[in-house]
């Protein structure tokens, strides 16, 4: 876990004490439940009813820790979704035959939602790889604050 020093401050990431928004802490990937709870890139003091813009509601089932997902050669025979009237989406992927490896989780908006179709049923765009590294043309100055990986994955 990254030192508090290393994570970004409140004020650049536009946290909410109490979340405005559709989802909140709790409800975040990088939300790290505990005694005081805490946030993977946000520095305490991390409410579980607050709000930043790195907020992804992600909830990845894997019954088997540290197994990959093959991106080309997937192992689902199907997948459903469930829209919310908040705008996200629940989206389940269906493994062939084995119901206990089925990838299951919220996706925030249908941006997300795309993301997740494409991310666990085939292989990346052109180009996409080298944008998750930061060469995505977004000024460091406007990516840092927004979460955003940096040239070379640095900076996240």
């Amino acid at each position: 876990m990254k030192p508090e020093s290393q994570k970004f401050t409140h004020d650049e990431v536009g946290y909410e004490q109490r979340s405005t928004h559709s989802g909140d802490c709790d409800d975040c990937k990088h939300f790290i439940p505990g005694n005081p709870p805490a946030c993977e890139g946000v520095q305490k003091p991390i409410s579980p009813e607050g709000w930043c813009i790195r907020f992804e509601r992600l909830i990845s089932i894997h019954p088997m820790p540290n197994e990959e997902i093959s991106m080309k050669h997937h192992k689902f025979s199907h997948t459903t979704i469930e829209h919310h009237k908040d705008g996200s989406h629940t989206v389940h992927h269906h493994h062939e035959s084995d119901s206990s490896k089925d990838v299951k989780h919220a996706a925030g908006d249908h941006d997300q939602m795309m993301d997740s179709m494409m991310d666990h049923t085939s292989a990346p765009n052109p180009g996409e790889a080298a944008a998750d590294m930061g060469d995505h043309g977004v000024p460091p100055a406007v990516a840092a604050p927004a979460g955003l990986p940096m040239p070379g994955g640095m900076g996240q």
